[in-house]
């Protein structure tokens, strides 16, 4: 299912904590569609701005909040809850300070299905520039030295599924069922002129062989389909990509088109989403993202807002 509420979370703080990675900033997050709802709020504090040398850069936490109507073959009646929670820290090293990495522990919980996951997930990242290609931009208060050149990165990591319920498991009432997951990625951002920039990353996700075993038994059991399991399970994907392309229109203006596409682990169905938003950036302390997506093959359509505040 392309719009899992972590996974959305989790992926929005990346592209709004990138551009300030090493400042400070706040950032508000707000997705809409017919079947899902999400809101999220980001912060990501320097803590080194006097002490230029220093590897460890800056702290980032977050919280979202999200809504999703259940599927067609889930039992519940409501929407399903899911609160979220993020804290990483951030470091960058090297004599250029052209290496960066990432630690993130990630949480969430719904009440109502007493389901919850949580893990960790580190993420290391250089920057390769093309030596001799620098071209200057101009900006409003005079001109930067602009240089090409790659961010790759790489990312590994682990997360626990939990339902806890009293749920009788052949002859033996069980408190708690656990599964994990295990999660590596790359992505790569070419800079390649001052108007124009190119982000994809890829995950995969693995799972034991007993995942089938453990999501069948969630969706047949009453304490748990009743409670919304199945379209809790059907956010696991086996993949995501998504790719974004990035124009600097102006000093206060830029469009960005992205693609996100995913795998379900538990339909196997290929979901699309396609966006298209605008950024206007207001003086140097705040953006302001007002964007639209489509979501196939269910064909329904979202709307974004999204407010960043650097300081």
């Amino acid at each position: 299912m392309i719009r899992s509420l972590g996974r959305s979370f989790f992926i929005a703080l990346i592209i709004f904590s990138s551009g300030n990675i090493f400042a400070s900033s706040l950032s508000s997050l707000n997705t809409n569609e017919p079947s899902a709802w999400t809101s999220s709020l980001n912060w990501n504090g320097d803590l080194n701005k006097e002490r230029p040398e220093a590897s460890l850069r800056s702290i980032s936490a977050g919280y979202s909040y999200g809504l999703q109507l259940p599927g067609s073959t889930s039992l519940a009646t409501s929407w399903i809850e899911t609160d979220g929670y993020v804290l990483g820290l951030n470091w960058e090293f090297g004599q250029k300070k052209d290496w960066t990495s990432s630690l993130f522990l990630n949480i969430s919980n719904q009440p109502t299905e007493k389901y919850s996951t949580s893990g960790l997930e580190f993420d290391l990242n250089h920057r390769i520039e093309w030596p001799g290609w620098k071209s200057e931009s101009t900006e409003a208060d005079g001109a930067t030295e602009f240089s090409p050149g790659f961010n790759l990165g790489i990312k590994v990591g682990n997360t626990n599924l939990i339902q806890k319920s009293k749920i009788l498991v052949r002859t033996t009432l069980v408190n708690e069922l656990a599964e994990p997951q295990v999660k590596t990625g790359i992505n790569l951002r070419y800079d390649y002129s001052t108007w124009g920039s190119f982000y994809s990353e890829y995950n995969g996700y693995h799972y034991s062989a007993t995942i089938k075993t453990f999501i069948a038994f969630l969706n047949s059991s009453n304490n748990t389909s009743l409670s919304g399991m199945t379209t809790a399970m059907g956010q696991l994907n086996i993949f995501d990509w998504t790719n974004k392309l990035i124009f600097y229109l102006s000093d206060n203006w830029e469009w960005d088109l992205s693609e996100q596409i995913s795998e379900s682990l538990t339909t196997g169905i290929t979901s699309f989403l396609y966006e298209s938003s605008w950024v206007y950036k207001i003086g140097k302390s705040y953006d302001v993202e007002i964007g639209v997506g489509q979501v196939q093959p269910e064909n329904t359509t979202e709307g974004i807002i999204n407010l960043v505040c650097s300081y």
